[in-house]
């Protein structure tokens, strides 16, 4: 008898595209991958993480959980993930990669959540956009809320395609108000097709209808961030990263038959292993590097049984 588990795993292969979706500071021997430094964003004053996104996802299943091995794959964001397994309602959380659209399977019962070189960034007096993002999935889902005891949360939305046009009205609208987001980062490899991220932090908690494809990240409010003059910038961002050390992140959904399912996750920060296959595509764990090993400073989690 096929095993159903068996069965999806199978369906789940490796993209060619992320071959060549690797960190370009990286190295193959023991070092760390693409330090957590920050640099001026494009067509913004703002720093924003110089690393390669590697995430994770995990789906939660009402009777329990089910957990996909990604390696270096991965599944494209616009598809989603479609389950036969349960008839019951359920949903998952999915760490998301917002510079390669990609979300990720993590191992055992936590998940890895690593800083994109899109996705957000550090932004005077409204806070830091951390880059560690995450999706809602499941079925039946009508609203979701969350919250966080450390830290808050921000929404993230990227448009792509847009026109020299279409970034001049962006910018118009972001100038007089009519855009209400905190910022937006807009950029370009070849001054023709444009993309704009824009972020808008939201505080400790929210609540709201649920849409497949809303991203949110975590946030480091203003007042939590201190710098010095002659701060160390590696050190400085992973300060602001163990704003989340020991937090605690609830979800709750509710289903279109008034169900309600609550997943809570402990929250840490650490230097996360990372594993290279032979064709340099890489895997961000959730577990620490020992000694010299690769690693990326970020957060991971721990689901609660």
């Amino acid at each position: 008898m096929r095993n159903p588990y068996r069965d999806m795993m199978e369906k789940i292969k490796v993209p060619n595209s992320l071959k060549d979706k690797v960190l370009n500071a990286a190295c193959a021997d023991q070092s760390p991958v693409a330090e957590n430094s920050r640099h001026k964003a494009r067509c913004r004053n703002v720093f924003r993480a110089a690393v390669c996104a590697a995430c994770t996802f995990a789906i939660l299943l009402s009777g329990g959980l089910l957990f996909f091995k990604s390696g270096t794959g991965g599944i494209n964001a616009d598809k989603g993930i479609k389950s036969s397994l349960s008839p019951t309602y359920h949903f998952g959380l999915v760490a998301y990669a917002a510079d390669i659209n990609r979300i990720y399977a993590p191992e055992d019962n936590k998940i890895a959540f690593s800083i994109a070189n899109a996705g957000g960034g550090e932004i005077p007096e409204k806070g830091d956009y951390t880059g560690c993002l995450f999706r809602i999935t499941g079925d039946g889902i009508k609203t979701i809320s969350a919250s966080i005891d450390r830290g808050g949360f921000y929404r993230y939305k990227k448009l792509t395609n847009l026109t020299q046009d279409n970034v001049e009205a962006l910018y118009e609208a972001e100038a007089n108000g009519t855009l209400k987001v905190d910022t937006q980062f807009i950029s370009s490899d070849d001054k023709k097709i444009w993309q704009s991220e824009q972020v808008t932090a939201v505080g400790s908690s929210f609540s709201e209808d649920w849409t497949a494809d809303a991203s949110y990240g975590f946030w480091v409010p203003p007042e939590l961030i201190h710098h010095s003059e002659n701060e160390d910038l590696r050190e400085a961002a992973h300060k602001e990263i163990d704003t989340f050390n020991g937090a605690t992140l609830k979800i709750t959904a509710t289903f279109e038959d008034g169900s309600k399912q609550t997943k809570t996750l402990h929250l840490k920060t650490g230097k996360l292993k990372v594993v290279y296959n032979k064709d340099h595509a890489h895997t961000v764990l959730p577990e620490l590097a020992t000694g010299n090993e690769p690693y990326l400073y970020s957060v991971y989690a721990e689901l609660e049984n």
